[in-house]
């Protein structure tokens, strides 16, 4: 049986499946052993009679990266983008006409 290795989905450190590491059942990121005992510490884990916990056993009920505490910028630019109706192919067409015209300003 061999080890697979994984990327913390919050530090993003790698780490061996065969070591202390968890999954948040609610998105199921996964996490290397330290991430997942500050996120035990901070939400606990699930239940036995929760459902899940058939599929995932010891995990956790939900993490900061699920509940909205931590935004990635992707997240964050793909939410801007559709609150103002703004196609992200239109979006990126017009940032690269802008960063031609500066570009080409900056080489004068």
């Amino acid at each position: 049986m061999g080890v697979d290795w994984y990327a913390c989905s919050h530090c993003g450190e790698t780490y061996p499946d065969c070591g202390r590491c968890g999954t948040c059942a609610n998105c199921e990121q996964t996490y290397c052993g330290g991430c997942y005992d500050e996120f035990v510490e901070k939400y606990g884990l699930l239940d036995e009679s929760d459902e899940r916990s058939r599929w995932y056993g010891e995990a956790l009920p939900e993490c900061d990266h699920c509940n909205g505490t931590i935004v990635s910028d992707s997240e964050l630019l793909a939410f801007v983008l559709r609150n103002l109706g703004i196609d992200r192919e239109v979006f990126l067409e017009e940032y690269r006409v802008i960063k031609k015209e500066d570009d080409a300003l900056s080489q004068q």
